[in-house]
């Protein structure tokens, strides 16, 4: 007998986003899942987007029995509805054509404004003006324009502090980890001390933003450098203090006490953060002369962004805010005074393009005209034949991540 799992976050509020109530979770199936939708009572369904299998979410949650794991989100429109629930129903559908439904009960605690939704007034990598941006897709409440002058891409409008401030404490981290053993540590330590050395063979001192439970900070420890974190997650934090006895303040970058550092590494944190720009600047200040700044962003120029639009699976606001490709963090970090001493890109912790092309193929399969399926089964056909596609897709800077390497020349 199939059967469908979906996992809500235990004990965690809901809120309204501008009027927009915010769904995520994970599903789990013992088919691939072509349908997930949600529908709230008068109003029409709402189809999720979804991920595609992941291997790293099965690891993560053993408790799942199924054959496919992946995280969903979707935005469903609620208006002014003024009661304290709002009650949704859910529904999976498998390959086979099997379906499984569910109602869930949200509890609203607020409802939350985002900072503005006036025209912005010029892009924040280059000061480009806003006629030069595209609009290029809408998630819920979340617009994403993209520069057509650097290529930078990014959410307008924005979340409030306060409003990431409490997805951060109350939501993310909550659905994102695991409390780490203590002989944890991140598998992109070795990876990132040698960046390190192989550019600063003298470097000491390194500060992690969005550093998160640690895991990175004490595979670098454990190779000899001094090390300090930052996070936005008190309860991350506490984490990282407890298990590695590792130091992490708790506050916007901008409001860090400067710690001069010879390397300061954002991993999969820059995307995350509603002043992008403004963070990589600050960082770059608290560099000594002579010092790195390694930057691992995902790429809005990888393969997977450009054939999956809108459905790639780092297309996730509030999460994610910006999106930078080797063209705009080399503009940006030219902007900043820095010389880009590498830019690479990687497959990184996302999925293979053949089960990212093949997942949205199976989802969307229903949604798709006849051209576009038939390109992106072309698409899949050639990076299957090809047992390093990977690797091949990456030597030409369309890997799901992008890596910078970027110094602070000395005067």
């Amino acid at each position: 007998m199939l059967e469908f799992h979906i996992e809500q976050p235990a004990g965690i509020s809901v809120s309204l986003v501008e009027g927009w109530l915010e769904l995520s979770g994970w599903a789990a199936g013992t088919e691939p899942i072509v349908g997930i939708t949600f529908q709230l009572a008068g109003s029409a369904p709402v189809r999720a987007r979804y991920g595609g299998n992941r291997p790293d979410v099965a690891a993560a949650h053993p408790d799942y029995l199924h054959g496919t794991c992946s995280a969903f989100a979707c935005h469903v429109y609620a208006g002014n509805r003024s009661s304290d629930e709002l009650v949704i129903d859910a529904e999976i559908l498998g390959r086979s054509g099997e379906r499984k439904t569910a109602r869930m009960t949200f509890n609203v605690t607020s409802k939350i404004a985002l900072e503005s939704g006036e025209q912005f007034q010029a892009c924040p990598g280059c000061g480009n003006g806003p006629t030069g941006a595209q609009s290029q897709f809408v998630h819920g409440p979340y617009h994403m324009h993209a520069c057509g002058s650097c290529g930078l891409a990014f959410v307008h409008p924005l979340p409030s502090k306060d409003f990431l401030k409490r997805y951060y404490d109350e939501t993310y981290w909550h659905q994102a980890i695991q409390r780490p053993r203590v002989d944890s540590e991140h598998y992109d330590s070795g990876f990132i001390a040698d960046l390190i050395r192989s550019h600063h063979a003298a470097a000491s001192k390194v500060l992690e933003v969005g550093c998160g439970p640690g895991m990175l900070l004490s595979g670098l420890r454990r190779r000899g450098f001094e090390v300090l974190g930052q996070d936005y997650s008190s309860e991350a934090a506490k984490i990282a203090a407890e298990i590695f006895g590792i130091e992490v303040r708790v506050a916007p970058l901008s409001d860090l006490t400067k710690w001069p550092c010879d390397a300061i590494v954002l991993r999969h944190v820059i995307e995350h953060s509603p002043n992008a720009c403004e963070d990589l600047a600050y960082a770059a200040s608290m560099l000594k002369p002579g010092g790195l700044m390694i930057v691992i962003t995902p790429n809005l120029d990888s393969l997977a962004a450009r054939l999956l639009a809108s459905t790639w699976e780092w297309f996730i606001p509030p999460a994610h805010l910006f999106y930078f490709s080797p063209r705009s963090l080399s503009q940006l970090a030219s902007r900043l005074g820095l010389e880009v001493l590498q830019m690479t890109t990687r497959r990184g912790d996302g999925v293979s393009n053949s089960a990212s092309i093949g997942a949205y193929l199976d989802y969307e399969s229903l949604t798709l005209r006849d051209w576009q399926r038939e390109s992106l089964q072309a698409a899949l056909a050639l990076v299957n034949h090809h047992t390093n596609s990977d690797t091949i897709i990456a030597s030409l800077g369309l890997g799901n991540e992008v890596i910078g390497v970027l110094l602070r020349p000395s005067p």
